[in-house]
This record gives C-alpha cells, structure tokens and sequence, in this order.
C-alpha cells in the first residue's frame, strides 16, 4: 500500500493543448520559438519549465537562448561555469516530451548594435564577452561573437529591431548591414512577444532574410499571455521536410517560414498563399441552375476571417468566419456565367504579405 503511495505522488499529468497545421506542398509545418530565457541569464523560470510550456502549448522546436553576458541569479545558481548549462538540462527533459531543443545563445550588446540570437551552435562558451559582464560596450566584440558563431554552424538573426519601444523604427547599424550582406547574419526577429515591426518586416523582405516570430519570454510563459491577452505565444513556423533539427536548419536556410502571432498569420505570399489553401480547403460543391454552393472547411488550429470580393457575375454579403477546426457552406447567385469555371475571390483579413494587405486566395468551380 505504501509503494502505491509513492507512485501516485510521483505521478504527473501534463495537458497538450493541441495545435494543428495540415502539410503545405510535401513540408511539414513545425512549431518553433527560437527566443526564450531561464535563470541561467534574465529570466524567471528553470529551463526544464520551458519544455514543459513547450509541451503545454503543443511545440515541436524551441531553442534556449540565455544572454552570456546577463547573469541576473549568479550568486543563488551553482553550476559548472560552462555556459551551455541550460540547454544541457532543458535537453534532459525535452527528450521524454518529444521536443526538439535547439542548442543557442543570445548575443547582447548595447544599441548599436544591439541583440542577435545564434542558434545551432556547438559552444556557448567562445562567444561570451567577459570584459563588460552584466553591462556589454556597445559593440565590443559583437562581430567576433557572431562570426565564432557562424565558424560553428550557427544561424544568426538579429533580434526585435525596434530597439525604441516608443515607436517602431528600426535601428539599422551598420555593423549589422555589413554582417547581413556577408552572408553572416541570415534572419530577423520580425515579432517580438507582443511586438509585430511592420517597418522590420520590409527591411527583412528588401535584404531577403529569414523571417522569425518569438516570444522572447522571461517570466513564466502563462504569464507572459495573461499580460498580452493572446491565446497562444508568437512562433515561427517551418515547413520542414520532417520533423528533425536538421530539416528546421535546412528550411531557416532557405527562408520557408511564416510568422505567428496573434492568430494572424504572416508571410512571403509565395508561402502564406498555398498555407491558407491548405488550411482553408473546398470540401465539396455542386451548381443548381445559377446557384452555387459550396463547403470550406478550416483544417487548422488558425481562426480565420474571409471577407468576400464581389463582382458583376456574384455577391456575398458577409464575411465568412471559420473557427478552429470548422467548416462554412456558402450560397451565391451566380449571373452573365452560363458555361465554364466560376471564381470566387476572398480577402484572408488575418493572413498578410506584410501587415498591410492581407492575402487575396480564388476558388475555381467548374460549372
């Protein structure tokens, strides 16, 4: 009686709380946040509690990334002095929860220039800058740092750009510009946690960078929601082609990623377009005379809004609206279209190319 004691109060339950995409043109479409911190530098939890919030929100990637040069709980903290600790303990756990951890780190210097993420590294270590611990000079070994970084195999993004949080400007040193057309620098933090920088996002499309979404979260991850009144954190995802470190890296090389946030989604529309036509698929339909029907399912853990582009040939008075995994019936009136294929336009009002149109997608019925 007593081992059955033990066992049940060992015993835990943790609830996944499911978040599905469908596959997008043969690629898996991954889950990722690449930005996240644990006492290990600035934040509030142990990093094993980032798995398990990975977990909870249905993750398949997330990537640790302490500032080397912020060690805020140093003096409570015992550890081995190499800075790859948390990803070491994280790992640990994430193998039991089947989430993959990317091994990172936050390089962090004063504006200019600023923040960058290097993900995919071997080692921490070479890339911290003990000579300004806890208040880093402005760009005193921020070139070493990333270019040890991408000597590893590293990918670099710079991070939330709008440095000001009075506006969205964004701060472009020139450091940075240097490192970007190098080669170097592949990626930009487009969203930050609550942030979206439509100014980052046209400087991330004109110097064709990556685009990244990430929570950058330092407190507890429930938390962090309840204060941005969101339903899920900012990620970025990745059309693999399996699920497998290697295929996220491969996919970050070759910019296959959309942006999260907020439940919009955001994107090249080379990608966001055939995304929403894989979330948002025509079921079935079928014509009566002049009268169309037809069935869209939403296949996704996205909610969308469809406003309806109206023509000559058809009107539809209101937007369609598809709640997670739903599905919508549509009548139109179709006239001055007596043979041949019928188009119905939609504006997707929560999937954009760059926060300012949203994406247009057409359904062709053959009549």
């Amino acid at each position: 009686m007593l081992a059955c004691s033990v066992l049940l109060l060992n015993a835990q339950h943790l609830t996944k709380h499911k978040k599905t995409f469908p596959d997008v043109n043969g690629f898996k479409v991954l889950k990722c946040d690449f930005h996240m911190h644990t006492v290990f530098s600035d934040g509030n939890v142990w990093p094993t509690e980032r798995v398990i919030e990975a977990y909870n929100e249905d993750l398949d990637v997330i990537a640790i990334t302490d500032h080397l040069e912020i060690q805020r709980q140093k003096q409570d903290i015992t550890s081995s002095g190499d800075l790859n600790r948390s990803f070491v303990l994280a790992s640990e756990v994430a193998r039991k929860h089947n989430i993959l951890v990317i091994k990172g780190t936050e390089i962090t210097r004063v504006v200019p220039p600023g923040h960058s993420n290097a993900i995919f590294i071997k080692d921490a270590n070479p890339l911290f800058n003990p000579t300004k611990n806890e208040k880093p000079a402005a760009a005193e070994g921020y070139d070493t740092a990333v270019n040890l970084a991408v000597e590893q195999g590293g990918f670099v993004f710079y991070n939330h750009p709008f440095h000001n949080l009075a506006d969205d400007k964004v701060v472009m040193p020139e450091m940075v510009d240097k490192l970007i057309k190098e080669g170097k620098i592949k990626g930009l933090e487009v969203i930050n946690g609550d942030r979206f920088s439509r100014e980052g996002f046209n400087w991330a499309i004109a110097r064709n960078l990556t685009l990244i979404s990430n929570s950058d979260v330092h407190t507890s991850m429930p938390l962090a929601l309840s204060n941005h009144d969101a339903d899920h954190r900012a990620m970025t995802l990745v059309l693999a082609k399996d699920r497998s470190l290697d295929a996220v890296r491969e996919a970050l090389d070759n910019k296959r990623t959309l942006m999260w946030w907020r439940d919009n989604v955001i994107g090249r529309k080379n990608l966001l377009e055939p995304f929403v036509k894989a979330c948002l698929p025509v079921t079935n339909y079928s014509f009566d005379k002049n009268q169309l029907t037809f069935f869209i399912a939403n296949t996704s853990s996205q909610r969308f809004v469809m406003e309806p582009i109206s023509t000559d040939n058809y009107f539809i008075a209101h937007p369609i609206v598809l709640p997670v995994s739903s599905e919508a019936a549509v009548s139109v009136g179709i006239k001055g279209i007596s043979a041949g294929d019928v188009t119905i336009r939609f504006r997707v009002m929560n999937a954009w190319t760059n926060y300012e149109e949203p994406l247009i997608v057409e359904y062709t019925f053959k009549k």
